[in-house]
């Protein structure tokens, strides 16, 4: 759309990446993966742009860096949210349960303990969560995929532990 096609430029204008998102085919992807320390303007131009925005790829900085959190709060049309080597803790999580329309979160690489199972329960659109790299209990993943059977889990050594054949069926 127009409001897709200023966005994108704007963001681009910044240094910032920015795509089509294949996730969804509309609405933008927007990438800080090779960018520098992400600071209150970026954030101001993400909530500027936050209804265009679908995929948001923050791995890398550590979610201390500005106030990234109550920035992710508003960007209610997110779907996908890559939070790789990002330092989230499980209090930061919760916040992530309003963002309603999420489907996949990629957390690699995070210190995560097993009392973020109940924040990932709060996030019941959740088709695709990755794992490897966290300090998950099996047996916090075993109650993640017995609470939440619409969810994919992929874990440690890479093994894929739950697969739900209705998962590509929209």
């Amino acid at each position: 759309s127009d409001v897709d096609a200023s966005s994108s430029e704007e963001l681009r204008s910044q240094g910032i990446t920015v795509s089509k998102s294949p996730y969804t085919g509309s609405g933008l992807s927007v990438s800080f993966v090779n960018f520098g320390n992400i600071g209150q303007k970026e954030l101001f131009l993400l909530e500027t742009h936050a209804s265009s925005i679908v995929e948001l790829d923050l791995s890398n900085h550590p979610l201390q860096e500005a106030d990234i959190m109550s920035t992710l709060k508003k960007l209610k049309n997110l779907k996908v949210l890559k939070l790789g080597n990002t330092s989230i803790n499980s209090e930061q999580l919760k916040g992530l349960a309003h963002l309603k329309k999420l489907e996949v979160l990629n957390l690699f690489g995070n210190p995560l303990t097993d009392d973020v199972a109940g924040e990932l329960l709060q996030s019941p659109n959740l088709k695709r969560v990755y794992l490897w790299k966290t300090q998950l209990s099996e047996a916090a993943i075993h109650q993640l995929t017995r609470s939440m059977k619409a969810t994919q889990f992929l874990g440690n050594n890479l093994q894929l532990i739950k697969q739900d054949s209705n998962i590509n069926k929209k």
